[in-house]
């Protein structure tokens, strides 16, 4: 079965992630393979479609780390952190 992200957090305190704004799957695998934890793969601030979204997915998937996808829905009302850790959809680098 695979580990949640929140266990993950339980068992290793310290997670090193990064935002990711490129559009290219082998970055954001290169960044999985480095050691990352996390990536958040960016659409609200970068050209990143729904399609090219999918292709960073697998990249991530690839390289065994978790992902997070930041679009215009995720984005929380000012001062409202709670609301963005609801709707922000974490992956499980796993199926």
């Amino acid at each position: 079965m695979a580990i949640t992200l929140k266990e993950r957090f339980h068992r290793q305190p310290l997670s090193i992630g990064i935002q990711c704004f490129s559009g290219s799957p082998t970055l954001v695998e290169i960044l999985g393979v480095a050691g990352f934890d996390w990536v958040s793969l960016d659409m609200e601030h970068s050209p990143t479609t729904y399609e090219t979204i999918e292709h960073l997915g697998r990249a991530a998937k690839a390289a065994g780390t978790y992902y997070a996808i930041i679009d215009e829905g995720t984005r929380p009302a000012r001062g409202s952190r709670a609301i963005a850790r609801r709707k922000l959809p974490i992956l499980p680098a796993e199926p």
